[in-house]
């Protein structure tokens, strides 16, 4: 399960998460009244569940290790080892879920706070931002890539005091004009120059 967990971006964190929560609670409302017995701590029917070779034919659909040792196996011992594996699952997944979201949610105060104090205003254009931003993303400097876009440019945004980047419609003028990369080659340059005039 964790190895299969995706290691980016919060809603398909937690969307994997829920329907993982999901998953195994459907198993134990599949098994609705074993599962209620099990949760009532009763003992009325433990004689039948519990007793070495009382196995009844239907329960070799579910307990794997009956047909190998059937002088050791129960018709309810595996069944409730599931029950009691899985309610631990779903009690990890749900407190998983509540970190995952007190840390969006402390992102996002985070992030609340760096828009209203940020010292920084980005005095470019929107198109200048938009080509940073993509290049950026594309050259794998932050996160070795794994970012999505829309999060990326919403965050340089906050930090420089961005409003409306439109960052899907802004990349297609770039696509359309003679040099796509012309903000790129300014910084370039700017870096040569200070470079040359360090040399001096």
């Amino acid at each position: 399960m964790e190895n299969e967990r995706p290691k980016k971006l919060y809603p398909i964190i937690r969307r994997y998460l829920v329907n993982t929560h999901i998953e195994f609670s459907n198993f134990l409302k599949d098994k609705n009244n074993c599962y209620y017995y099990y949760q009532s701590k009763d003992d009325k029917y433990d004689q039948q569940a519990f007793i070495r070779c009382n196995l009844r034919p239907k329960d070799y659909n579910y307990h794997p290790y009956s047909m190998l040792d059937s002088e050791f196996a129960t018709s309810k011992d595996y069944l409730f080892a599931e029950f009691r594996a899985k309610d631990m699952v779903i009690e990890y997944l749900a407190k998983e879920i509540d970190e995952l979201d007190m840390a969006n949610n402390r992102n996002a105060r985070s992030m609340e706070e760096i828009m209203k104090k940020s010292p920084f205003n980005w005095t470019g254009t929107k198109v200048e931002a938009v080509e940073l931003i993509y290049a950026l993303k594309h050259s794998g400097v932050i996160n070795m890539g794994n970012v999505n876009i829309n999060e990326l440019a919403k965050y340089f945004g906050l930090l420089f005091n961005i409003d409306d980047l439109r960052i899907y419609k802004t990349f297609m003028e770039i696509k359309g004009r003679e040099k796509p990369a012309a903000f790129m080659e300014q910084l370039r340059d700017c870096i040569i120059k200070l470079w040359k005039k360090s040399l001096k």
